[in-house]
């Protein structure tokens, strides 16, 4: 009975962070999610698809996703989105950048779960 409840609630909790999580496919979609946002934080995940520290963070993203209902979560594939890496001068993966009010607040490099949840907190004000 316990198996059963918590593949329930696992399975609500990651069909709840893919609707928090946006995947974002185009620079217009990224400037418009970013409007829609409002004064809010956002935190943008710059990754690929086939980096092993990418792959570690996808389930501790979508498990802040659910956690901080009112954070803006987007997810960036750098490959398919070099521009707005430029934009916001990604030298490697996973790089998370942080906004509020639609303004660059800090960024960090690295597969760092701890410092991510950490910074999500400590903006989400």
């Amino acid at each position: 009975m316990k198996f059963v409840i918590c593949l329930i609630v696992s399975y609500l909790c990651l069909t709840s962070a893919e609707n928090k999580l946006q995947i974002i496919e185009t620079e217009a979609q990224f400037d418009e999610q970013l409007k829609n946002a409002g004064n809010g934080l956002v935190v943008v995940e710059f990754c690929v698809k086939w980096a092993t520290p990418c792959i570690a963070m996808k389930t501790i993203l979508e498990k802040l996703a659910v956690l901080y209902e009112n954070v803006a979560i987007f997810k960036v594939d750098i490959e398919k989105m070099k521009d707005l890496g430029t934009r916001f001068k990604i030298s490697a993966v996973p790089a998370y950048v942080f906004l509020k009010d639609g303004q660059f607040i800090e960024s960090f490099l690295g597969a760092e779960s701890r410092r991510l949840e950490h910074t999500i907190m400590k903006l989400n004000n």
